[in-house]
């Protein structure tokens, strides 16, 4: 079912308001930042801001979310260049969003590209530049499978730094009928996010819609900030 058929229904409507509630979910180890604003960055940060988008979801539910981003109907994102990045690894799309400038680098298989070795000093030097982490989930996926795939990108070596934010996308294509869907807590505690060394978010998006898109990376840029 499209977005468009919940607009349908009156407000309460038990279907709408499952929509709603559902797709609302945020849940940090920070204060929420749920008002979009103009940013100042610190020197610390270079130009542009590199933001790293991964995660098995980029395959299924949100296998579309750099391109609707780029050139969705429902986009507030203005695409300003391509990247190139180190001989193929770390390409990635210019954007212009809320003041500040990004380099959105979505990596797919990311798990197994960092087993090649050879391109190893490369990858490290991706993540040791980078400034956030995107993780992308099916909302209705294995979490463990997440977890561990959470666990390789913080824990490899890669040289991601502590303090470098992560939000958490858990993305569904469509919502479906009959379906309970788990909530951004249920989701933080089972990949034990309060764990990390790092301010992190969960989020639930509609990748069709982009709802909770914007909002995510406005989060993950204030938490830059600080």
């Amino acid at each position: 079912m499209e977005e468009k058929y919940f607009i349908q229904y009156s407000r309460n409507n038990p279907d709408y308001d499952q929509y709603v509630k559902t797709h609302r979910q945020v849940v940090s180890n920070q204060t929420l930042n749920l008002q979009p604003k103009k940013l100042n960055f610190s020197p610390a940060f270079t130009n542009p801001y590199k933001i790293l988008v991964v995660g098995d979801g980029l395959e299924t539910s949100a296998k579309r979310l750099v391109y609707d981003m780029m050139w969705g109907n429902n986009t507030s994102f203005k695409m300003t260049q391509l990247y190139p990045g180190n001989d193929g690894i770390g390409s990635g799309v210019g954007f212009q969003f809320n003041g500040a400038d990004l380099n959105v680098c979505a990596i797919y298989n990311v798990t197994n590209l960092l087993l090649q070795e050879d391109y190893i000093e490369k990858w490290i030097d991706l993540f040791r530049e980078s400034h956030g982490l995107i993780l992308v989930m099916d909302l209705l996926g294995e979490t463990a499978t997440v977890k561990d795939e959470m666990d390789i990108l913080t824990d490899y070596g890669l040289k991601l730094r502590p303090g470098i934010p992560l939000v958490v996308f858990a993305c569904k294509q469509e919502l479906e009928p009959n379906i309970t869907f788990p909530s951004a807590q249920s989701i933080a505690d089972q990949l034990r996010l309060s764990e990390l060394d790092r301010p992190w978010c969960v989020r639930i998006v509609e990748v069709r819609s982009l709802d909770g898109v914007f909002e995510g990376i406005d989060w993950l840029l204030t938490s830059s900030c600080k």
